[in-house]
This record gives structure tokens, C-alpha cells and sequence, in this order.
């Protein structure tokens, strides 16, 4: 099962985030990995909802016009950490999952000549 190409440019960004790559590195294609990773239309919508919910946050309370994908990996990672400090279970819960499969893809898939 695959996400669409919107989710996935959110799901890149998210990792860029989360776990950059080092200086002068170029970043882990992750799609591969997640991919693998959802088994059934489930995890496909799981995934989806997760990733629309940190794109209408970033719309709502950053850049009403751009979204997640257009802030700088400083902002993007500052959103991500307010999902991991939440008062919120669910929102919690998001975020690790999001980490998860962050350090998921990025293990799975070691970059070229390493």
C-alpha cells in the first residue's frame, strides 16, 4: 500500500525534521520503507490523518498559505516537538508514531558508499 504524493512530501518533510540528514549528506529516500511498513488500507488512512493533522496545524497557526512543507526545518521541528509535549493522549500518540517510523525508514535505508 503507498500514500498519495501530497502525504508523502509531508511524511519527507516530517523526517527531514525529525531526523536530518548530516552536513553534506544527501537525505534517505524513505518512501521504500514506508511503504513497506503499511500492510492495509488501515495503516494507509492512520498514516493519512496523521499527516493531514500536522499540515492543518502548521496552516492554522504558522503559514495559513503554504503548510507544513514550506517552513524551515527549525519550524517544522519546533511543531513537531508541541505534538510531543501535548497535554492532548491522541496528539502525543501522533507524534510517536511519526517518530517511529522516522527512525523506521531511516534505519532500514543506509545512504550510498556507507
Amino acid at each position: 500500500m503507498t500514500l498519495p504524493p501530497g502525504a508523502f512530501r509531508t511524511l519527507y518533510n516530517v523526517v527531514d525534521a525529525l531526523r536530518p540528514p548530516p552536513p553534506g549528506e544527501p537525505a534517505v529516500d524513505v518512501a521504500p520503507a514506508v511503504a513497506a511498513s503499511l500492510t492495509t488500507a488501515r495503516d494507509v488512512c492512520a498514516l493519512r490523518r496523521r499527516l493531514l493533522a500536522v499540515e492543518i496545524e502548521a496552516r492554522l497557526r504558522l503559514a495559513p498559505r503554504r503548510g507544513f512543507c514550506w517552513l524551515s526545518r527549525e519550524e517544522r521541528h519546533a511543531l513537531l516537538v508541541r505534538m510531543q509535549r501535548s497535554r492532548f493522549a491522541f496528539r502525543r500518540r501522533a507524534f510517536a508514531r511519526l517518530a517511529s517510523l522516522a527512525d523506521t525508514a531511516g534505519a532500514s535505508h543506509s545512504l550510498p558508499g556507507a
